[in-house]
C-alpha cells in the first residue's frame, strides 16, 4: 500500500503549505483516480509519492516504507515509478533504444533479457521505427510514449501518470490508458492517474478529489461526478452527461 499520513509540504521561501495534512490510501491493486483544481496539490502529491520531495510534516509510507528514511529511497524509486506532463525532463539517453535500457542496465540486467524487454517494450508503445533516433527529436507525443516505456519496462508496483497523457492525441491517449489499466487489473499493480480529464477518471475503480492540499472528495468516480455542482465548486472538470443532465441529479 502507498499511505499518506497527515503530509505536509512547504516549497522552500514559501508562505503556506501546499499539501495540508493530507491522508489517502492507494491500494498495491487496481487503478486509482486524482482531480483537483490547479495548485490543489495534485503533482506535488505525486512527487511525494516515490521521494522526490520527502514531507515536511507526517509521513508517506510504500509498501511498509518510509520515504523520508535514506536507507529505503532507493527501495521505493523502484516501487513508484513516476511519468511527468514533461517528458524532455526524464530524458538522460541520445537513442530511444537507450533510454529504455538505461535503468535496466542500472539494476544489473544480463543483455539477452534486457534486448527482449527492450524490444518488447518498443513494440508495445509502437516506438520500433524510433529505437535509433535521439527521444529529443521527436514529436511531444512519441516523446510521452518513450517516457511511459521508460518507466513500464522497469514493472513498478505503482505506476504514477501525473498528467501524463496530456500531449497526446485521444486516440493515442485511450490507447495508452488502455494499456495501463489492463495491466493494473492483470498483473496485480496498481495504477495513479493524475488527470483533468473526467474520461480518464472514470477508468479508476476509486477517484480522490483534492482541494487546498487535501482530499475534499473520495469515492466511486460514477458515484462522484454525479454531483455537477459540487464539483464546479470544487474547479474540477465533469463528463458530459453531467453537463447535460443526464446523471440522474
Amino acid at each position: 500500500m502507498l499511505e499518506f499520513s497527515d503530509v505536509d509540504y512547504r516549497y522552500p521561501n514559501s508562505g503556506e503549505n501546499v499539501l495540508q495534512r493530507l491522508s489517502l490510501q492507494i491500494p498495491d491493486q487496481g487503478v486509482t483516480a486524482i482531480m483537483g483544481a490547479n495548485g490543489s496539490g495534485k503533482s506535488t502529491a505525486a512527487l511525494c509519492m516515490n521521494a522526490l520531495l520527502l514531507p515536511t510534516g507526517g509521513v508517506v509510507r510504500v509498501n511498509g516504507m518510509s520515504t523520508a528514511e535514506p536507507r529505503n529511497v532507493a527501495s521505493v524509486r523502484k516501487s513508484v515509478g513516476v511519468v511527468f506532463q514533461n517528458p524532455d525532463s526524464q530524458f538522460t539517453s541520445l537513442t530511444v533504444e537507450r533510454e529504455l535500457a538505461f535503468g535496466l542496465e542500472n539494476i544489473g540486467m544480463g543483455q539477452q533479457e534486457m534486448k527482449e524487454r527492450v524490444d518488447e517494450c518498443l513494440r508495445m508503445f509502437g516506438l520500433e521505427r524510433d529505437r535509433k533516433i535521439a527521444p529529443s527529436l521527436l514529436s511531444g507525443g512519441e516523446k510521452q510514449r518513450v517516457a511511459l516505456a521508460a518507466v513500464m519496462i522497469m514493472n513498478p508496483d505503482y505506476l504514477i501518470l501525473d498528467e501524463a497523457t496530456s500531449l497526446l492525441a485521444p486516440l493515442a491517449r485511450k490507447t495508452i490508458l488502455d494499456h495501463v489499466t489492463m495491466l493494473a487489473r492483470t498483473s496485480g499493480r496498481a495504477v495513479v492517474l493524475i488527470t483533468q480529464f473526467p474520461l480518464e477518471a472514470m477508468l479508476a475503480d476509486h477517484l480522490l478529489i483534492l482541494c487546498h492540499g487535501h482530499v475534499e472528495l473520495e469515492g466511486q468516480p460514477s458515484m462522484l461526478f454525479r454531483d455537477g455542482t459540487r464539483l464546479r465548486q470544487l474547479g474540477v472538470p465533469i463528463p458530459l452527461s453531467t453537463r447535460l443532465g443526464f446523471d440522474g441529479s
